[in-house]
């Protein structure tokens, strides 16, 4: 039995009561009484009993609505806070029909709780919205004997929230659902026995089943025959409690008969009740194990390639440094990979021939200044020999253009330098040969023809002295002049073929002095007409040996007259210089200039067959030359002649350093 007070006036004083089981508070402190609102008038003679009511200030004051409706579903009380919920005063409520006022509560489960209430004397307890001021209320009817007693709590805010949860966790259920559903790869719930529960929408896109054809089937069924244990561990999971596993990789079977290579990933929750099972990501890696495979049999052939080059191959850091190398450079420079590495490859350059700018090279390669550096170079082996090798030095790049390595391969050509030493040392006795035979031939031309044809035309000259004495002039005088005419008119041109053979002044008062000659005659024969030629020749060029200093002196004067026919300049410049090791040579002039073809054999096919014969008489004295010209740019010829090996022509010891 629920004990509460009911307070009633009985001889002027309070008296306690018994509530039956099943009745509320409310009820005690409300009754079957017309509660008479603080300051309303008293009832008149005729009107029901109007009995005491509890204390006004202590109902006005509760913050849940209260109000009585008799037997007749009339509002019989309503505290301030009833008025508020319903909407409207006292005055207007009290002895009002429910139904009446309220008509839209006909039908509602308002009406429907109500009536229950009364039918089986019980309280009920609902939550429902007020229709008139669409505000959600906890409402709890209590029957008594003159009707019910209702309390009602405006719980809106709380709704309201929850309403917002429920709406949020609906939306958030629907994101869900479409991340799930439009991921790339599939998503999929099975049972401990492998059972299909769910399955997203991708598995018709990488595999090609309907989703709902799969639901209740096995995935062992798709599984290749040597890839179920992988997967049963997956499952199994090590015996190991709802943790992540590690992905793991086998083969799924395809609509259309074809293995797919799939990454799968799973989280156990078949401890968790609302989930029950194994949580399965799986993503295609058909292509990604094609392009693995691919790359493996590149870097196999790669490796075939490099391993079995006769080139050494080196992989370096951006610093030059050694990573790795493969046999044919191992082999070269005579030291084993760990050996090399750590190393640079200018360490093992030839004192002669050092790579002071390596770091600057790879620094250039690096900003993107070169693609590549060439240079041939005198190495040396751990036993101390000379190799001669052809050095290429290029960047290994990410596909966005960072430089992440450097390349560097060696190619032994020592023999080719040798036999390349051995051709240009019999180019060059060749070419000496040549000269001397010029010279001679020079000599014997200026010494026998020259002077017999010079003696000759004197002779005719004093027969015919002696003739224009001794009898009148005649035709036979004139005969003799024309004679003698004609055969100095063949020395002239021995002369000149002399001067072509053995320039005038060359041995004698050696190239400088040669050279400034040259240039005179030139100017004199030309007269105005010819362009300014300036001349720079250094004096040491005095010294050169005879061999070189014919050279020179052809090199320069074929130069210049080929400029004086071809190029149309104003001016000529030539400068000679002597350098540590070579002779060099430059004729520049200003004039119309041309294409310089790729190659300078090429020369021949384009009609400048002046500056083919320059180029075979560079090559034949070991130098190298260098052609740089434009349309209306002018013409630059820059010729390299070494010195010493020029030298050692006269040397008993022609050979190669072989060291």
């Amino acid at each position: 039995m629920l004990e509460c007070l009911h307070r009633a006036r009985v001889d002027n004083h309070w008296t306690r009561k018994a509530q039956p089981k099943g009745r509320a508070n409310i009820t005690l402190l409300l009754g079957p009484l017309r509660w008479k609102r603080r300051g309303s008038p008293k009832p008149a003679a005729g009107d029901r009993e109007f009995r005491a009511s509890p204390p006004v200030t202590l109902l006005d004051r509760v913050p849940d609505a209260l109000f009585s409706l008799d037997r007749d579903w009339r509002f019989s009380y309503l505290n301030p806070a009833a008025e508020r919920l319903l909407g409207a005063p006292l005055e207007e409520l009290l002895g009002k029909r429910l139904w009446d006022h309220f008509p839209e509560t006909i039908g509602s489960i308002f009406e429907q709780q109500y009536r229950l209430a009364l039918a089986n004397e019980s309280a009920v307890m609902f939550e429902a919205v007020h229709p008139p001021l669409d505000t959600w209320v906890e409402v709890h009817a209590y029957p008594s004997m003159e009707g019910l007693e209702i309390q009602a709590r405006d719980i809106t805010p709380g709704m309201r929230a929850a309403e917002s949860l429920r709406r949020w966790a609906r939306i958030d259920e629907l994101r869900f659902r479409t991340l799930v559903e439009q991921a790339a790869d599939i998503v999929g719930l099975l049972n401990a026995d492998g059972t299909i529960r769910y399955v997203s929408k991708a598995v018709e896109r990488v595999l090609g089943y309907a989703p709902e054809t799969l639901i209740g089937r096995s995935v062992f069924q798709f599984v290749h025959l040597d890839d179920r244990l992988i997967l049963l561990r997956l499952i199994d999971g090590n015996g190991e409690r709802d943790v992540d596993a590690m992905p793991v990789e086998c083969r799924l079977r395809h609509a259309d008969g074809e293995w797919r290579s799939i990454e799968l990933t799973g989280n156990r929750q078949l401890h968790d009740p609302d989930i029950a099972g194994l949580v399965v990501s799986a993503r295609d890696i058909t292509w990604r194990k094609q392009m693995e495979r691919e790359l493996q049999t590149r870097e196999a052939s790669y490796e075939a390639i490099v391993d079995g080059s006769v080139v050494g191959i080196g992989v370096t850091d951006l610093t030059g440094q050694f990573l790795t190398a493969n046999g044919a450079l191992q082999s070269i420079l005579g030291y084993t990979e760990e050996e090399l590495a750590g190393h640079t490859l200018a360490e093992f350059v030839h004192a002669d021939d050092r790579w002071e700018d390596a770091a600057e090279v790879f620094e250039d390669l690096e900003r993107g200044q070169r693609k590549h550096y060439r240079q041939i170079k005198r190495l040396v082996r751990s036993n101390g020999d000379t190799a001669w090798g052809s050095l290429i030095v290029s960047l290994i790049q990410e596909l966005d253009g960072r430089p992440t390595f450097a390349i560097v391969m060696v190619e032994d050509i020592t023999e080719r330098q040798l036999a390349a030493a051995e051709l240009a040392a019999a180019r060059r006795r060749l070419a000496a040969s040549r000269e001397v035979e010029r010279l001679r031939l020079a000599r014997e031309l200026h010494d026998g023809p020259v002077q017999d044809l010079l003696a000759a035309s004197y002779e005719l000259a004093r027969v015919g002295s002696l003739a224009s004495v001794t009898q009148p002039a005649g035709e036979p005088s004139s005969t003799m002049e024309q004679a003698r005419k004609l055969l100095l008119a063949v020395v002239g041109q021995l002369r000149g073929v002399v001067g072509e053979l053995r320039p005038p002044g060359l041995l004698e008062f050696g190239l400088p002095t040669a050279l400034r000659g040259f240039v005179t005659g030139l100017q004199r024969e030309g007269g105005d007409a010819l362009p300014s030629i300036v001349l720079d020749v250094d004096d040491r060029a005095a010294d050169l040996p005879q061999a070189l200093t014919v050279t020179i002196f052809q090199i320069v004067q074929e130069s210049v007259r080929n400029a004086l026919r071809h190029a149309e300049a104003r001016e000529i410049v030539v400068e000679l210089r002597i350098e540590p090791c070579n002779v060099k040579v430059q004729v520049q002039d200003d004039g119309r200039g041309f294409v310089v073809p790729d190659r300078l054999d090429d020369f021949a096919r384009i009609g400048h067959f002046g500056l083919v014969g320059l180029v075979e008489r560079v090559e034949q004295a070991g130098g190298e030359i260098t052609v740089t010209s434009s349309p209306e740019m002018g013409t630059r010829l820059t010729v390299r002649v070494p010195v010493e090996e020029a030298e050692s022509d006269e040397r008993t010891d022609s050979r190669p350093d072989r060291r």
